[in-house]
């Protein structure tokens, strides 16, 4: 992506270099508006970030897989620029417990997982009063904490905390492919010459006359419309100082959908630790929901990811930055019988809290709070427009959410200038 100075008038701002600010960005240079991407970091992509430096290998920071893979536009677009699709669908669920359990229990522990993440089980909730996500587990349930666990895997948070009708409303077709060089390759499919200006944090922004003012660490614009692709958590946090404030209704649906946790542990590995076992998910244990999740040798490289979420990571990061590595190396010396300095050769880990940018992994509905995402689908007085993998209600927390949402964003803006 290059740079370039222009006027500081426009029609329309995007703020945030993430794939929804890019998309938007990309149908807005198309119908030759007047455009501009404000980032407040020194690159593109947001939460999609494949780090190159640490290890021989690329790893995923963020964004790891092209959710719902049959479906998802941005395997189209992958595949039109020749990148290294892995379309071998891994194996989540009760299956990573495979050798933990007998046949019966296994089978058992399927159907439950089949229950709890398939919608239309669940489609009959949502002609009652939305309720948390907990309160749909029989009281006797046997897998509650290994379910739990994979929860807090897909949205960051425990079931207490989560709209059950917005967990309906999430659609996927199970199928989750990745791509072998890094999923941040994909930013590579987008235009190079879009209008980006890096190291652009904005600070406020007045809406109160025609004409929008821009307050960055680096000056100010003014634009006719913007387009929001910032996470909920930096609005929600007022990061951004809104002169006036935003509408109630507008304000109250960006509280109602926090990001929740996650991060991950990367530990590089020796070539004869689990070499047998390439791209296999470990869960450690069936019964907390304070367990790691383990893949092994993604693509068939030399390391193991570990995956936290929720409250398990956040108690964590309150004994210390060191602590989810070394619990991450130490468990799976238990597991294995392996000393730690007789497999793993280094280490590095996931930070989204403690990133001034996004203060989180993806969202999540709180409960009464599903419309949230519907509503910030609208326009705020054909001046304010949101987009991100928030304002998607089918598929938010992914990137083909992310995505959509900023190409509709864009023609939303596109049809009112007309």
């Amino acid at each position: 992506m290059i740079n370039r100075k222009k006027t500081n008038d426009y029609e329309c701002v995007v703020i945030g270099a993430g794939i929804s600010g890019l998309s938007a960005a990309k149908i807005l240079r198309s119908k030759k508006v007047n455009y501009i991407i404000l980032e407040a970091r020194d690159r593109v992509g947001g939460r999609i970030y494949s780090d190159r430096k640490i290890f021989p290998f690329p790893v995923d920071f963020g964004a790891q897989w092209f959710h719902s893979a049959n479906i998802n536009p941005l395997v189209k677009l992958a595949e039109s620029h020749h990148l290294n699709i892995n379309n071998k669908n891994p194996n989540w669920g009760a299956k990573h417990a495979r050798n933990l359990l007998k046949q019966k229990e296994l089978s058992e522990c399927s159907e439950a997982f089949r229950y709890f993440f398939k919608q239309t089980n669940l489609k009959d909730f949502l002609d009652r009063k939305d309720t948390s996500l907990d309160s749909i587990f029989p009281s006797d349930f046997l897998w509650r904490p290994l379910v739990e666990a994979a929860i807090t895997f897909q949205s960051g948070v425990g079931s207490k905390h989560i709209s059950l009708h917005d967990m309906v409303h999430y659609y996927e077709t199970d199928q989750d492919w990745s791509l072998a060089t890094g999923m941040g390759s994909i930013l590579s499919c987008f235009p190079h010459d879009l209008n980006i200006k890096f190291k652009s944090k904005v600070l406020e922004i007045d809406w109160a006359q025609e004409k929008i003012k821009i307050l960055t660490k680096n000056g100010t614009l003014t634009c006719d419309s913007i387009i929001i692709t910032v996470p909920t958590s930096i609005l929600s946090q007022n990061k951004i100082i809104f002169h006036p404030q935003l509408p109630i209704e507008t304000q109250e649906s960006i509280n109602n959908l926090p990001l929740g946790l996650n991060e991950k542990v990367f530990i590089q590995i020796t070539d004869d630790f689990l070499s047998d076992h390439n791209e296999e998910f470990i869960y450690s244990k069936l019964d907390s929901d304070k367990i790691c999740s383990y893949q092994v040798r993604p693509h068939g490289l030399p390391y193991i990811v570990a995956y936290f979420g929720g409250q398990f990571i956040k108690e964590l990061n309150d004994l210390g930055l060191e602590e989810k590595k070394n619990f991450a190396v130490n468990e799976l010396s238990s597991l294995t019988g392996v000393r730690p300095k007789e497999f793993c050769i280094k280490t590095s880990q996931t930070s989204w809290l403690d990133d001034e940018y996004t203060l989180g992994s993806y969202s999540y509905a709180k409960v009464g709070g599903s419309q949230a995402r519907v509503i910030l689908q609208e326009p705020v007085e054909e001046k304010l427009y949101f987009a991100g993998e928030a304002i998607s209600q089918k598929f938010y927390s992914t990137m083909h959410g992310a995505f959509a949402s900023g190409e509709k964003a864009a023609l939303k803006f596109i049809d009112y200038r007309k």
